[in-house]
């Protein structure tokens, strides 16, 4: 609760983190019986989202210097603004998009916005994952319902932009890392290798774009 109040002082949209609250209730507590389970989602959900929201409120200097205002001005930032699309329109696929550019957009910005490595380790992601104990297995999961479930989330929204959806990027990179993890592992049975392997792969992905950093602003 507290980390995701911290969150959504960075950015109002990982509020969405209160969703996932009953989702890892029930991935953890899924053999204690469904009564159980039930009530241990909604007694999780709730003590987070209370939490969440005191440490956003006693945070945020404007909840507590103008509540009303800042109600009303997130109110109509959520209605008038998330749910509009662009004033501008958005560039999308070598063309100018006025209205929404549809569920295809951040699929398409991830692809293009995240590194070849990641995309290959997504890619040896549903192999790999056996490697790992099964506890191991269930964080992975987790991980990656929250990337599917946020950027379906922001999806469904009208107005949208690549960096809409820097949230997913960490677990993605997570996720991406577990999995070649496990592929330089087979390729390398001394760590003392796989160490300067893993440095070299990555100062040779810096050295491959430099000095065009934007690519994966």
């Amino acid at each position: 609760g507290i980390m995701t109040g911290l969150a959504a002082l960075a950015k109002f949209t990982l509020f969405f983190m209160l969703g996932m609250a009953p989702l890892l209730a029930l991935i953890y507590g899924w053999r204690q019986g469904w009564r159980s389970v039930l009530w241990r989602m909604i007694t999780a959900t709730a003590l987070v989202t209370i939490v969440a929201v005191l440490t956003f409120a006693v945070l945020y200097p404007g909840v507590w210097a103008a509540p009303e205002r800042f109600l009303i001005e997130t109110w109509d930032g959520i209605t008038n603004s998330a749910l509009s699309p662009h004033e501008n329109g958005n560039f999308y696929w070598g063309q100018r998009v006025d209205d929404d550019p549809g569920l295809s957009f951040y699929p398409v910005a991830l692809f293009f916005r995240t590194t070849p490595w990641v995309v290959i380790g997504l890619a040896l992601l549903p192999l790999a994952a056996w490697a790992y104990p099964a506890r191991q297995r269930w964080h992975l999961l987790v991980l990656f319902l929250f990337v599917l479930r946020f950027t379906a989330f922001m999806s469904v929204q009208a107005k949208k932009f690549d960096r809409y959806l820097l949230q997913v990027y960490p677990a993605i990179n997570i996720l991406a890392g577990a999995a070649l993890l496990v592929a330089l592992r087979a390729l390398s049975q001394r760590d003392r290798i796989l160490r300067w392997l893993v440095i070299a792969l990555a100062v040779g992905q810096l050295a491959f774009i430099f000095p065009n950093e934007l690519s994966y602003y």
